[in-house]
């Protein structure tokens, strides 16, 4: 996959500031995935649609379903 024009990427990143602090501190909320797992689940997401996979949609929908029961998994955890 190619860039069309790496600066306007760079600055709009710059205007993202994405920053999990005020979700954390005013919502007590934490990220269920971390960073590489967040990661991982792009990348295998891209690698589908960069080989031609016809039934993307289907592997959105397996990542949701496991993201889900992930979550919930936690929940019960959290609860337990």
């Amino acid at each position: 996959m190619k860039l069309k024009n790496r600066e306007t990427v760079i600055h709009g990143a710059h205007f993202l500031r994405l920053c999990i602090d005020k979700a954390g501190h005013e919502l007590k909320w934490k990220p269920l995935l971390d960073s590489s797992d967040a990661i991982n689940l792009t990348l295998n997401w891209y690698k589908s649609w960069h080989k031609g996979d016809n039934d993307l949609q289907r592997l959105s929908l397996k990542q949701i379903h496991d993201y889900a029961n992930r979550s919930r998994e936690k929940l019960y955890n959290e609860i337990s």
